[in-house]
């Protein structure tokens, strides 16, 4: 029996947190090459809800308030609003990505 590997993909699935936010990332590299990254932007609001006697209070409250989206290279948002921290959201987006494809870059280096 004779095998042959035409195509090779890896789907990888992991959390990053910074300063801004927390992220899900999912992403996915094809033949060596990263073909898409999603990242789930998580941040953490302050609201209110009711305590066990019913009274109300402030509690921490993960909310997902958009997506940030890299496919073959072209960038898109998904039901992200623009905000001040925008600009946060995509910096943070283009050091996930960076950290994901820095490690082939290393390796190509050692295989010269």
């Amino acid at each position: 029996m004779e095998k042959k590997i035409t195509k090779q993909s890896v789907e990888t699935t992991m959390e990053v947190t910074t300063e801004n936010a927390m992220y899900v990332v999912n992403y996915t590299v094809i033949d060596k090459k990263l073909v898409t990254v999603k990242t789930d932007i998580i941040v953490t609001r302050l609201t209110q809800v009711p305590d066990a006697d019913g009274n109300p209070t402030m509690q921490d409250t993960p909310e997902n308030i958009g997506t940030l989206r890299m496919e073959y290279d072209v960038m898109r948002n998904d039901n992200l609003l623009y905000s001040e921290d925008l600009p946060k959201y995509m910096a943070d987006f283009c050091e996930i990505v960076k950290s994901i494809v820095a490690p082939e870059a290393e390796v190509a280096e050692e295989t010269e």
